[in-house]
């Protein structure tokens, strides 16, 4: 989907930035049992200062973008496919909520289908992938 929405005119695509799963595993993750963290002041991502953390996220997402895609202008979209991030989705949406996001959620079985396929020989996991190129 992320490819068919970049080859429409004025928009350019950011693969896997995996933003989410920095910032929303820790979060969701970790802090879910440690429920004294978020409330202690001293903590660097604390509830206090959430603010402060966001402003900082929205400037470390747009900032990594600008120098990854300095020729985008006001008028065009970056397209973000991020699949291995939507535990942080939430976060995203609050720190840039000018931003859209389409969730997109596979159905179980095809999921399912698809492991199988990869751990098949010749499959595309078991190839040696160049992640540079657009076509990874």
């Amino acid at each position: 989907m992320s490819k068919m929405m970049a080859e429409l005119e004025n928009q350019q695509r950011w693969n896997e930035p995996y933003i989410g799963l920095l910032f929303g595993s820790f979060l969701h993750e970790r802090l879910d049992v440690n429920t004294k963290l978020p409330n202690n002041p001293n903590f660097i991502l604390s509830e206090p200062y959430r603010k402060v953390w966001l402003e900082f996220l929205k400037n470390f997402v747009i900032e990594g973008a600008t120098a990854r895609f300095p020729n985008l202008r006001e008028d065009q979209y970056l397209i973000v496919k991020e699949p291995n991030g939507p535990v942080g989705a939430s976060l995203l949406m609050e720190a840039i909520p000018e931003s859209s996001m389409i969730f997109l959620m596979r159905d179980g079985r095809d999921v399912v289908a698809s492991r199988l396929d990869a751990v098949k020989k010749g499959s595309r996991t078991r190839q040696n992938r160049e992640l540079d190129t657009p076509r990874s």
